[in-house]
């Protein structure tokens, strides 16, 4: 059963959280099976959501963000084959993990660098420029520029109807 159907924000997720813990929770009435259900999904959705900067708003991508340029269809094209990548998009960078150790020749070929500090391979676009010197944590990007995960059965039907 899907309980946590209609948030869009964190902060839906924690009000519909609250209202159904009032619900379902053992102590009042519910079952443990109804609840490890509904931690289990709210778990899953407070991980995916945008989550607040710290000036208080919400990360929300860009226009050049959201389109795919042809550089970038081409590095996500080149790899999307490859098993047990965990392939991830913040801001405008695409970050790999998982398994990455059994296609390193591979992604070195498509263009791709590895991160020593955060144990990932990186794209990026040409042209990029750093305006800081200071070091972030995978997780801190994440915070930062918001995060999406590409699986490759979506990708590839994106890329094969462009």
């Amino acid at each position: 059963m899907k309980f946590f159907t209609n948030c869009r924000t964190l902060e839906d997720l924690k009000a519909e959280y609250k209202r159904l813990i009032k619900i379902h929770h053992p102590d009042l009435g519910g079952d443990n099976a109804t609840m490890a259900q509904i931690n289990a999904q709210y778990d899953d959705l407070a991980k995916r959501l945008p989550k607040p900067r710290a000036d208080g708003t919400t990360y929300q991508p860009r226009q050049e963000e959201r389109e795919a340029p042809e550089a970038f269809r081409a590095a996500v094209a080149a790899i999307i084959t490859l098993d047990g990548l965990n392939i991830e998009l913040c801001g405008s960078w695409l970050w790999f993990t998982g398994n990455t150790f059994a296609h390193r020749e591979a992604l070195k070929a498509a263009g791709y660098h590895w991160s020593k500090n955060k144990s990932a391979w990186y794209w990026h676009e040409d042209g990029y420029q750093r305006k800081s010197r200071k070091q972030f944590s995978l997780d801190e990007i994440r915070d930062m520029h918001g995060s999406e995960r590409i699986t490759g059965t979506g990708y590839r039907a994106a890329l094969e109807t462009a």
